[in-house]
């Protein structure tokens, strides 16, 4: 019984963590946006201004408190708020299912997915990437790799950094620079080709492979569906880099049993 309740308060307070920083992202992407400081200065409503108190930052918990809404001005808070301390939080104790067995990885990972994170949402808000979140991102996956690599050898792990680069910042830089010179329009933005740099630290070969093709097979579902049920026209902007993400964590969890998979596949047919 004492093991289970000690289980319960480990994963509890990782899950809090995870969803502080969630909270914490969305504040700093916020601010970023606004061209506010975003490094210093308390949280508050964005309704009627007033600072929020410790009990009010609790995680998940203050929002059921509060009832969804500002303690001072009665203001609904979105449930975006909600959903994306849930989400950290959630996936911040899958990670430590991953990486329970190296702490120092696992750190560089949940800070890495942070920056990932930020870079996702604002793309969502305002389809634009910053590098702000992008370099921090692809200096952590790098390092989180080295940390979790038992044998390592500088000229395989440079081979590997130098293979994911070309195929996958390399396509989608391709693609954008012949789609201008085709049809003169930009199909996608520079930001979806440096979130995808941020990914190539962290991923191998056959995970960059397979999260290149996940993320266009769940963009193209997605852009049909919308044209489908929304009427939207076929150049209608959407922003690409939360397919580039959800496709890159995928794949970090399953592209290699994937790709290794479909090769003995092949090889047997």
């Amino acid at each position: 019984m004492q093991t289970v309740l000690i289980n319960f308060f480990f994963y509890l307070i990782l899950f809090l963590i995870g969803a502080s920083l969630g909270s914490f992202s969305l504040v700093v992407v916020a601010r970023r946006i606004k061209e506010e400081n975003w490094i210093s200065g308390r949280s508050r409503c964005d309704a009627c201004g007033h600072t929020l108190t410790w009990q009010e930052l609790i995680p998940v918990f203050s929002f059921i408190f509060l009832r969804g809404k500002c303690k001072h001005c009665g203001k609904k808070i979105g449930l975006e708020n909600l959903a994306t301390e849930i989400i950290f939080g959630s996936f911040t104790l899958l990670l430590w299912k991953v990486y329970a067995g190296n702490p120092l990885q696992y750190a560089l990972t949940v800070f890495f997915f942070m920056f990932s994170a930020m870079a996702v949402l604002e793309d969502l808000k305002i389809q634009e990437i910053s590098d702000a979140y992008v370099l921090p991102g692809f200096i952590l996956g790098l390092i989180a790799t080295l940390v979790g690599t038992k044998d390592f050898y500088f000229k395989t792990f440079l081979k590997q950094l130098v293979f994911n680069i070309l195929a996958w910042p390399g396509l989608l830089t391709f693609l954008i620079l012949a789609t201008q010179l085709i049809i003169h329009k930009a199909g996608m933005g520079w930001g979806d080709v440096t979130l995808a740099l941020m990914f190539t630290g962290i991923l191998n070969f056959r995970q960059v492979v397979f999260a290149i093709f996940l993320a266009f097979l769940l963009g193209a579902l997605v852009a049909v569906f919308l044209q489908v049920k929304f009427k939207k026209a076929r150049d209608s902007a959407f922003a690409f880099g939360p397919f580039i993400a959800l496709a890159a964590y995928i794949s970090l969890g399953y592209g290699t049993q994937i790709v290794t998979w479909w090769l003995k596949v092949s090889l047997l047919t």
